[in-house]
């Protein structure tokens, strides 16, 4: 959440690939939430999301994926 986003983002891939583009077919689920004007999430927005949108988010779910860190280590993708 910031000043201009505020929506929840969810896939779901039960091999855990989370890839784009062609490597994106574990993907069984996804959930797109605008919570400025859907706070309790009933509303699955992603069918109506532009192709350049959910490409952009699914390449930054698949590069968070590949992030690694502890409780006492900081992520190394930030």
């Amino acid at each position: 959440m910031n000043a201009t986003d505020d929506f929840t983002f969810v896939q779901w891939d039960e091999k855990y690939v989370f890839g784009t583009g062609t490597d994106a077919g574990g993907i069984q689920f996804s959930e797109f939430y605008d919570l400025k004007t859907d706070e309790w999430q009933l509303t699955n927005l992603w069918s109506t999301l532009p192709a350049a949108k959910k490409e952009a988010l699914q390449a930054e779910i698949a590069h968070r994926f590949q992030c690694t860190g502890t409780r006492t280590t900081p992520s190394d993708c930030e």
